[in-house]
C-alpha cells in the first residue's frame, strides 16, 4: 500500500502483531480525539471562565474540525514522501503545545486561533494513523491492526472525555487541558520508543484524491460518515446542557453512560464484524436513531434519558471501525492513506457541521431541539447504508475485507 513501502515492513513470515506499537498508535488516536472533544466535557466551565455564551464554546469544536477537514487531503498528499515516525511525533508535539496554550489563555479569540492550529495537525494525524497501523503489520493482519488502533476512539469516548469532565469539576478546566497536553507529549515519547520506522511513499506520479473518490463505493461510505457523525455531534457537543435539561446532573454521568454503551458496542462489533458487517452497521445506526427519538420525549425522566444515552453509545461504539473497514475495503490497500484523508475531511467537516447545527438549533429552539436534528440525520445515514448494498456495504464478508489480503500494485481501474 502507499506509504507502507519501508524496509522494515513485516512480511507474512512474521505472524505476530506488533502490539506495543499498535497500542501506542491507539493511545495517539485517543489523545487526538480527546483534544478534539475536550471542550464538550468542560463546556460550562469554559463558558463561565472566558465569559462567552455556551454556543461559542461549541464553536471551538466547529473551528477545530473545519481546520482538520481542510488540512487532511492537501497535507496528506504533500507529506506522502516523508518518514512516518518523525512526522507523527511532530504532530503529537503540536497537540501538546496547543493544549497547554489553551490552558493558559484568558482570551476567547486566542483560544480559537490555537484550536484552529491544533485542528490542522489533527487532520493529518487522523489521515495517517490507520495507514500506519496497516503498514507495520503483515498483510493478513492489517484488519486487526487497524481495529486495535481505532480502539483508541472507544477508550476516549468511554473513559477519556468522562474523566476529563470529572477532572474539570475537581481541578478546573485549565488543569484538565494542561493534563491533555502532558498526555500528548507522553504519547510522542512512546512513539519514539515503540513504533517502528516507516518510510513514505516511493511511488512515482502525483497521487489523485479525486480518482480515489471515484472508486465505486467510496463516496457512499463517505456520505454515510458525514451524516452519521454530523447527527452524533449535533447532540454530543452540548451533552452537558442536555443532561441538565433531563435532570441527570453534570456531564460526567451522561458521558459515562455513553462510554459504557460504546465499550459494549465495540465488543459486539468485534465479535460480529467478520460474519455480519452490514447488519451490524444497520442495527447500530437504528439504535442511534431510536435513542435520539427517546431523548425527545423523556426530559422529565432522568433514568430513561440516561438509558437512552447508553443506547446511543451502544450504537455509536462500533461505527468508526465498521465504516473505516468498509472504506478501505472499497478503495483497496494501495489507496489507504488517501482514502483515509478523504474520510478525515468528511469526518471533521461533519463534526464541525454538527456542532454548528447544534449551536444554531440551541439558539433558535433550545436544547430540546437537538435530539430531533440528530434523529433526522441518523435516519438519512440508515437509508444511505440500506441503498449502498452493492459496493459500499456489501453483505458478504469477502467484499468488505478482501482488500486487506491483496498485494500492492492494483490500480483504480482494476478495482472497478
Amino acid at each position: 500500500m502507499s506509504g507502507a513501502t519501508g524496509p522494515q515492513r513485516p512480511s507474512a513470515s512474521r505472524p505476530r502483531l506488533p502490539l506495543p506499537a499498535l497500542m501506542t498508535l491507539a493511545g495517539s488516536a485517543a489523545i487526538t480525539l480527546l483534544t478534539e472533544l475536550l471542550p464538550v466535557g468542560v463546556l460550562p466551565q469554559m463558558s463561565s471562565s472566558l465569559q462567552v455564551p455556551p454556543a461559542w464554546i461549541g464553536f471551538l469544536a466547529s473551528a477545530y474540525a473545519a481546520a482538520a477537514a481542510l488540512a487532511a487531503i492537501p497535507f496528506t498528499v504533500l507529506a506522502r514522501p516523508l518518514a512516518r515516525r518523525p512526522l507523527l511525533i511532530g504532530l503529537l508535539a503540536v497537540l501538546a503545545v496547543a493544549n497547554v496554550t489553551v490552558a493558559a489563555s484568558a482570551c476567547y479569540m486566542l483560544t480559537l486561533v490555537v484550536r484552529v492550529l491544533a485542528g490542522l495537525a489533527n487532520g493529518m494525524l487522523w489521515s495517517m494513523l490507520a495507514s500506519y497501523s496497516a503498514g507495520i503489520a503483515a498483510p493478513h493482519q492489517r484488519g486487526r491492526a487497524i481495529a486495535i488502533t481505532l480502539s483508541g476512539i472507544t477508550v476516549t469516548l468511554c473513559a477519556g472525555v468522562p474523566s476529563a469532565a470529572w477532572l474539570a469539576g475537581w481541578l478546573g478546566w485549565r488543569l484538565t487541558f494542561a493534563s491533555a497536553g502532558a498526555a500528548a507529549a507522553l504519547m510522542a515519547a512512546c512513539v519514539r520508543c515503540t513504533v517502528p520506522r516507516l518510510s513514505g511513499s516511493r511511488h512515482g506520479g502525483r497521487p489523485n484524491p479525486v480518482a480515489v473518490a471515484r472508486i465505486p463505493g467510496v463516496r457512499v461510505v463517505l456520505a454515510t460518515t458525514g451524516l452519521l457523525i454530523a447527527g452524533h455531534q449535533t447532540v454530543y457537543s452540548y451533552i452537558a446542557l442536555l443532561a441538565r435539561l433531563c435532570g441527570i446532573g453534570g456531564a460526567s454521568l451522561a458521558l459515562l453512560a455513553f462510554g459504557c454503551g460504546a465499550v459494549t458496542g465495540i465488543w459486539i462489533t468485534g465479535t460480529l464484524i467478520d460474519r455480519h458487517p452490514r447488519p451490524v452497521l444497520l442495527c447500530a445506526i437504528a439504535l442511534i436513531a431510536t435513542a435520539m427519538l427517546t431523548l425527545t420525549r423523556c426530559t422529565d425522566h432522568p433514568a430513561v434519558a440516561l438509558c437512552a444515552i447508553g443506547v446511543w453509545g451502544l450504537g455509536f461504539g462500533g461505527a468508526p471501525t465498521l465504516i473505516q473497514t468498509a472504506l478501505i475495503g472499497a478503495a483497496g490497500p494501495d489507496h489507504a492513506d488517501l482514502v483515509s484523508s478523504l474520510q478525515t475531511s468528511a469526518y471533521n467537516a461533519a463534526i464541525g457541521g454538527g456542532s454548528l447545527l447544534g449551536g444554531v438549533a440551541l439558539g433558535l429552539a433550545g436544547v430540546a431541539a437537538l435530539p430531533w436534528a440528530s434523529f433526522c440525520l441518523a435516519g438519512a445515514a440508515l437509508l444511505t447504508v440500506a441503498v449502498g448494498r452493492r459496493r459500499a456495504f456489501p453483505a458478504r464478508r469477502r467484499r468488505i475485507i478482501d482488500g486487506y489480503h491483496r498485494e500492492s500494485g492494483h490500480s483504480v481501474k482494476e478495482r472497478r
